[in-house]
């Protein structure tokens, strides 16, 4: 039960941290955490789409490495086919590096 109640405040803490990064691309930002499965759901409605894109990113584990956190995951799982081709492209060692100000020991708590 605690766990869920975590998940669900760092959810909305992720959330409200990202979605002015995405407020150009995106009518919505949703990011869902669940720490106890090591999943995290997106769910985003980009401008000029009517329906949401969801990537699911599965087995993640965060890292710090030369002095940056760094979030690393088994896989992704997309709703829309070319954005997991565009995904593998751009991430091939399935790692994202999180821009500088991330706080990795806080995040290292929560997630």
């Amino acid at each position: 039960m605690f766990g869920a109640i975590k998940d669900m405040a760092v959810s909305t803490a992720i959330t409200n941290k990202l979605s002015p990064l995405f407020e150009e691309y995106c009518h919505s930002f949703k990011l869902t955490l669940n720490s106890s499965n090591k999943t995290m759901l997106v769910e985003a409605l980009p401008k000029g789409e009517s329906t949401v894109v969801q990537v699911e990113i599965v087995g993640y584990r965060l890292l710090h490495e030369n002095g940056r956190a760094v979030l690393a995951f088994e896989r992704l799982e997309f709703s829309r086919e070319w954005l997991g081709a565009l995904a593998s492209s751009f991430l091939p060692e399935n790692r994202i590096t999180l821009p500088e100000d991330t706080p990795y020991e806080l995040l290292k708590q929560y997630i």
